[in-house]
């Protein structure tokens, strides 16, 4: 699976948006069917506030391309 993220976004709700649709991928992953989007939403907010007041960055790593 893959997630796509708006170009016109910026940095800050890419990351947002990367933690509320991961938070939907394990909902999905593990049969929670309790979380509402609310829910997600809220949860998101909260784990990406305790990424950034903690200075934990979400970087994309590059891939090596092999020759």
């Amino acid at each position: 699976n893959k997630i796509y993220l708006n170009n016109e976004f910026s940095d800050k709700q890419k990351e947002a948006t990367l933690i509320h649709e991961v938070l939907h991928g394990i909902e999905r992953m593990y049969s929670i069917d309790s979380l509402d989007e609310y829910t997600v939403t809220r949860l998101g907010n909260a784990l990406y506030t305790v990424l950034i007041d903690n200075n934990l960055e979400i970087v994309k790593k590059e891939r090596e391309v092999k020759r």
